[in-house]
């Protein structure tokens, strides 16, 4: 299952998603970072969310990205494996634990610099706009996303 799409994005990427979205609410569930995470590849969603002058919502985001979204399934679930392998380096080096479905920070610190030193433009772009995304959809009702981004798991 390693498309292209799976392999231009890396652990490091999706670990920059989940500290922003730790720092943020100090947790996430696995299914709101599973969801949220193939918006957060595509550049041109990146681009949307960093503007600050632009509105964004969810459904706003899918209506105006309609051709990007077209194959939202096949994304979702060729990151699911990225989700897995980041989630196991932050649980290796004790920064999260996982509860309940939940990834919890514990010792995000190690990662608070890490956004910095990497040097990458792609990485500090998408911190940024997981922060905006996340705060986005901190109350929203997931499950309506889900049946309209027609996800089969």
């Amino acid at each position: 299952m390693k498309s292209s799409y799976y392999i231009r994005n890396n652990a490091t990427l999706a670990i920059g998603v989940i500290h922003s979205a730790v720092n943020i609410n100090k947790s996430v569930s696995m299914a709101e970072l599973s969801l949220l995470l193939p918006f957060l590849f595509d550049d041109k969603i990146v681009e949307m969310l960093n503007n600050e002058n632009q509105y964004v919502t969810i459904p706003n985001l899918i209506t105006m990205n309609k051709i990007a979204l077209a194959n939202f399934n096949d994304r979702y679930l060729s990151l699911l494996p990225l989700i897995y392998q980041s989630l196991s380096i932050l649980l290796d080096v004790d920064a999260v634990s996982i509860t309940n479905g939940k990834i919890i920070a514990k010792n995000m610190e190690l990662f608070d610099n890490m956004i910095v030193d990497s040097g990458s433009r792609q990485l500090k772009n998408i911190c940024k706009a997981s922060e905006r995304l996340f705060r986005i959809v901190d109350k929203e009702k997931l499950s309506d996303y889900y049946r309209s981004l027609k996800i089969e798991l």
